[in-house]
């Protein structure tokens, strides 16, 4: 359970405490009980020559369950109404503030859009070295598909690292085949890093917020741009 989920549920908790404050059973029943020898003087006192009325219950009054009430303030005082009243409502603000804060209520259009760019990565791909990869990113994130800006970010660093001989470009290879021939590099830990964050995202089934993967989004860009600052500066000497 992440920091927001565990605020939320707490909330919860309190708010649910809150209504049960509210609660007041005006007819609950109360037990009682009596000492033995106690009944016995009193019955010695009692008068049994008199005739007694027929108080004795009638057969539905047996059967007749007694009203319950809930959620009744009639038994509270004013002042404690009130307070209840604005504790329940500031409870509620605050659940609904932090709903919005873990993104409940916005739309993952980085979810969404995954699928309307599929195609278009799969024509980045098949020319790689020909295309412009920080228009595509500027353009994933104006979307805020920042799932599809984590694998153009990953896919700028092939293409970089390719373009200055450090690796032998290829669709057909895999990830970790580019790793083994960075192994002993000064951009292996970088490039590392930075598959971890993008197979992660890509590929694992973890229902993503917006908010997290722009998270994710920052730490590959740090790998990246890591690997293309070194680039330059080698290219500089």
């Amino acid at each position: 359970m992440n920091r927001t989920s565990k605020k939320t549920y707490y909330l919860l908790l309190l708010l649910s405490i809150g209504f049960l404050l509210q609660s007041n059973d005006s007819n609950a029943q109360q037990s009682f009980s009596v000492d033995s020898l106690s009944w016995e003087r009193q019955v010695r006192k009692c008068d049994f020559s008199k005739e007694l009325e027929d108080n004795t219950p009638k057969d539905d009054e047996f059967t007749k369950p007694p009203e319950r009430k809930s959620f009744d303030f009639d038994g509270l005082s004013a002042s404690f109404q009130i307070f209840a009243w604005v504790f329940i409502g500031l409870l509620i603000i605050l659940l609904i503030y932090f709903l919005i804060q873990s993104g409940a209520f916005k739309r993952n259009r980085a979810i969404k859009t995954k699928g309307e760019w599929l195609e278009k990565i799969e024509q980045i791909e098949e020319d790689l070295e020909n295309k412009d990869l920080r228009y595509f990113i500027k353009q994933a994130l104006k979307e805020e598909a920042y799932n599809v800006a984590i694998r153009l970010q990953y896919l700028l660093a092939i293409q970089q690292l390719n373009e200055s001989e450090k690796i032998s470009w290829k669709k057909q290879k895999t990830n970790g085949e580019y790793q083994t021939e960075l192994k002993g590099s000064p951009y292996f830990i970088d490039f590392k890093k930075a598959t971890l964050s993008f197979e992660y995202v890509w590929y694992s089934n973890t229902d993503f917020t917006a908010s997290s993967l722009l998270q994710y989004y920052k730490s590959i860009e740090v790998n990246v741009n890591s690997i293309l600052k070194g680039l330059k500066q080698e290219n500089d000497e």
